[in-house]
């Protein structure tokens, strides 16, 4: 930061960046960039099933950038049946026959994603990569029927916005401002 006084009680400030990594680096090195931006949500068994009688995925809200990091990490317990024997944290059941629907082979009870109305892609308890398109972000339930399941998980998004600026660059979107 330079402050450069001009004499009539303002100052011109300059507030420089640091050059981020570049993508591909950050992805390879699974590392978010600076001032990255964090949302926490939680995703219903019952109300965010992906194949459920009512339930509908999960909007997060949160528009992301492609080919930008994404990390998502998830905790928690849901059920899978009424009687509550079929439960399980994010990464699904581990002993039951996996679940194909719409181009994924995945286990009951995995947190998964789609970006907008894109392929699902499993999350689990932790996912990072890229992020493939730009758009909306949904989460859910992996299972075929909403009606009987149970519980929810907590999970942290950590991603960049879509209008490419991370959090800290995005509340001071401009590197140049005068202050009195």
């Amino acid at each position: 930061v330079s402050a450069v006084s001009s004499g009539s009680g303002s100052e011109h400030v300059t507030v420089g960046i640091k050059q981020p990594q570049s993508t591909q680096e950050l992805c390879r090195a699974r590392k978010m960039p600076e001032g990255f931006s964090t949302q926490a949500v939680l995703v219903s068994a019952k109300q965010n099933a992906v194949s459920g009688h009512d339930a509908v995925l999960l909007d997060t809200g949160i528009e992301l950038a492609a080919y930008q990091p994404l990390r998502i990490t998830a905790s928690g317990k849901w059920f899978a049946e009424a009687n509550g024997q079929a439960g399980a944290g994010p990464d699904g059941l581990a002993n039951r026959a996996e679940l194909s629907f719409q181009g994924l082979r995945a286990k009951y009870g995995t947190l998964v994603a789609r970006i907008e109305s894109g392929p699902f892609f499993v999350v689990g308890s932790s996912f990072f990569s890229c992020a493939s398109a730009a758009g909306r972000l949904y989460l859910g339930f992996w299972d075929d029927s909403s009606r009987d399941n149970s519980g929810s998980v907590r999970v942290t998004v950590e991603y960049v916005a879509s209008n490419g600026l991370t959090g800290r660059q995005a509340e001071m979107d401009a590197v140049t401002y005068l202050s009195a």
